[in-house]
């Protein structure tokens, strides 16, 4: 298969991070992990914990709110260090990988599975209303403490693991939209290709699918430990193919949309909430179009499985107006051809209301 097919050929080696799982708990791991000239980057709710902790050797700690251009800039050109600790959710492992040079290790240290970028060597930087993607240095260790993952109570847990399987199951809207854009003919198959299709391109994604599907009951710790390896191999699957072409589409730019022109808390609606409303749409979109119901079906009873919303009334839950979601995808769908040529408002109620 060519790379115009499926741009997530392997092109050369690469050192990838190491996965790492381990019951210590956050400050044995920074102890045994830092030094002198270590950065530690957090974010706001977990330096309340950090910066009690005592006997810690580092450079400094920073505690951030988000990834901020100026203030990475800040960080860069005012410290000097030899590695970095990446705590915390997104944001501040964005902001811990835009801040090393190259050959600087860093660590990435998640405490919440919120997003599917725990292992890239790329973040998301914001500079005023604009957001653009940098490179930065490959992670050296992606380590999973479960103490740190279950700190908090059993709800927010769930909430925010889900947000991050929600996060990668948009790498399946994201490649509909590719292959619209490419190969057609792959969207025109029998009703139940589409899942090998998408199979061939997404095979450790709807693995995922699957196994929520068939298998998972409960957030226990044998469901984080695999749940957090998929999120770690999706960012795998960036490194080695050179291309986020399948990973992020016109359901993020929803999501970049609604961020800086609502000013939705950062917390409620989550990333993955957000970005799920334009995967199960493009679903939608792809049945409507080519007769591909399967996929939507799936992607149906994986949504209610995560408490993602499903009915137009759930919206609420999550603090979104409905008119915002219109609004945001009319701004939006002409970043793809996809979106620009099947997307009407209408498809919102038949996507919500006949669940």
């Amino acid at each position: 298969m060519s790379n115009k097919s499926n741009p997530y050929q392997d092109t050369e080696k690469e050192i990838l991070p190491i996965l790492k799982f381990t019951n210590e708990p956050l400050e044995r791991i920074i102890k045994q992990k830092s030094c002198n000239q270590t950065l530690i980057i957090v974010d706001d709710y977990n330096y309340k914990i950090i910066n009690k902790l005592t006997g810690i050797a580092c450079k400094e700690i920073i505690p951030i709110e988000d990834s901020n251009a100026k203030s990475i800039e800040e960080v860069k050109s005012s410290l000097e260090f030899n590695r970095v600790i990446a705590i915390g959710g997104c944001s501040a492992l964005d902001f811990g990988r835009a801040c090393a040079k190259s050959k600087i290790d860093i660590i990435i240290i998640p405490s919440i599975l919120s997003t599917s970028c725990i292992s890239v060597d790329c973040s998301i930087i914001y500079d005023g209303n604009n957001h653009f993607s940098v490179k930065t240095p490959i992670p050296k260790e992606v380590i999973i403490s479960f103490p740190l993952l279950t700190k908090s109570n059993e709800d927010i847990v769930k909430r925010w693991t889900f947000s991050g399987i929600a996060d990668y199951l948009s790498n399946i809207s994201a490649t509909i939209q590719f292959i619209y854009e490419n190969n057609q003919n792959l969207l025109k198959k029998k009703p139940n290709d589409i899942i090998q299709v998408l199979n061939n391109y997404l095979p450790d994604c709807m693995k995922l699918l699957k196994w929520i599907l068939n298998d998972f009951t409960e957030l226990n710790h044998n469901a984080l430990m695999i749940i957090a390896r998929h999120l770690y191999n999706a960012g795998i699957i960036v490194i080695k193919n050179k291309n986020p072409k399948l990973s992020a589409g016109t359901e993020h730019e929803l999501y970049y949309y609604l961020k800086l022109h609502k000013r939705y808390n950062r917390d409620n609606p989550t990333h993955g909430e957000l970005v799920s409303i334009g995967t199960l749409i493009a679903a939608k979109m792809l049945e409507e179009q080519f007769n591909q119901e399967v996929l939507f079906l799936k992607l149906l009873s994986v949504f209610k499985k995560l408490k993602l919303p499903t009915k137009l009334n759930e919206f609420k839950g999550i603090n979104v107006k409905t008119e915002d979601i219109i609004e945001g995808f009319e701004h939006v769908k002409n970043s793809s051809l996809f979106w620009k040529e099947l997307y009407s408002h209408d498809l919102l109620n038949s996507c919500y209301m006949a669940n």
